[in-house]
């Protein structure tokens, strides 16, 4: 039963997206036979609202980013905050994102010259930046251990030249 459910969640949000291709590639006609149609398809699925990025000009199919504008998101790991910067960039508010780092902010500075910019690009669009953050113990941080997040992306800048440290042991094996 479990997987029926799935799968017409799944067959919906195609045809969501194929409806969505279809009006892109020709404005001129809406894919939709009315507004009911539209507010059903809305109402049957949770995910439609996700933002789309673009389209691949060498396939007909269209990207989404797996995110909403409502989504409380948490960014473990980030680097020079590129990533955080353009995410927060797509969804035009940042105010339900935070995005930490491992590395205290005046070591973060001289690893990535470009990361000021993009942390300041991040916290003007409303997000919130923690430096110094061990992501084996993000249960432990005041900020964190509390907040409910419905999406936690982990980012692993520095994976390569830890791999061999003792705690990334035990995720590895």
């Amino acid at each position: 039963m479990g997987k029926n459910r799935k799968l017409k969640n799944a067959l919906q949000r195609f045809q969501i997206q194929q409806s969505i291709i279809k009006s892109v590639q020709k404005p001129e006609t809406n894919s939709f036979k009315s507004k009911k149609e539209l507010k059903k398809l809305k109402i049957n699925n949770p995910d439609y609202e996700r933002i789309p990025i673009h389209i691949h000009s060498h396939t007909s199919q269209r990207s989404f980013i797996p995110f909403t504008k409502n989504s409380k998101i948490l960014l473990v790991g980030e680097g020079n905050f590129s990533f955080a910067a353009s995410l927060a960039s797509l969804l035009e508010d940042a105010s339900c994102i935070i995005a930490t780092c491992y590395d205290e902010e005046p070591v973060l500075q001289e690893k990535y010259k470009d990361a000021a910019d993009h942390i300041e690009k991040f916290k003007s669009l409303g997000g919130t930046v923690l430096f110094n953050i061990d992501a084996t113990n993000l249960h432990s941080n005041p900020i964190l251990k509390d907040t409910r997040f419905q999406k936690i992306v982990f980012n692993f800048p520095h994976f390569c030249s830890t791999l061999m440290q003792p705690t990334c042991i035990p995720i590895l094996s």
